[in-house]
């Protein structure tokens, strides 16, 4: 790596980046394909919309960036609720709706990908591999 990718690095990143969105955008489609109504109703849920919005809307980003909820600061919760400040008040629900199952998506879309790679020896299926 010191002096620039070895032989078909490139290509094996590009191959996994490909992989990894792939695979992230199926998990965003089964994730709102479980609850369709959450795209096309969108609501805030929990803490979302008393706490997290709420703070946002009567003190600023900055002031409520400093808050903790029950002893946690919630940076991404803190940083959509930033995001749905920053349009009309009708779209804020939905800017949570969007982001939510993408988030959702991103963080098990390695573990999936690893899964589904079909090189992978601890995913084979023969049963010589899963003995050794």
């Amino acid at each position: 790596m010191l002096f620039g990718p070895a032989p078909g690095e490139a290509q094996t990143r590009r191959r996994w980046g490909l992989r990894y969105a792939t695979v992230a955008c199926v998990l965003a489609l089964i994730i709102v394909a479980r609850r369709p109504d959450a795209v096309t109703n969108p609501q805030f849920w929990e803490e979302d919309g008393f706490v997290f919005f709420y703070q946002n809307l009567m003190l600023g980003f900055w002031g409520a960036l400093r808050m903790l909820h029950e002893g946690f600061p919630y940076l991404i919760q803190r940083l959509i609720a930033a995001a749905g400040g920053a349009v009309p008040f009708t779209l804020a629900p939905r800017i949570c709706a969007a982001v939510y199952p993408a988030l959702a998506a991103h963080r098990r879309a390695p573990f999936a990908a690893i899964a589904a790679s079909s090189g992978s020896p601890r995913v084979s299926s023969s049963p010589s591999a899963r003995s050794s």
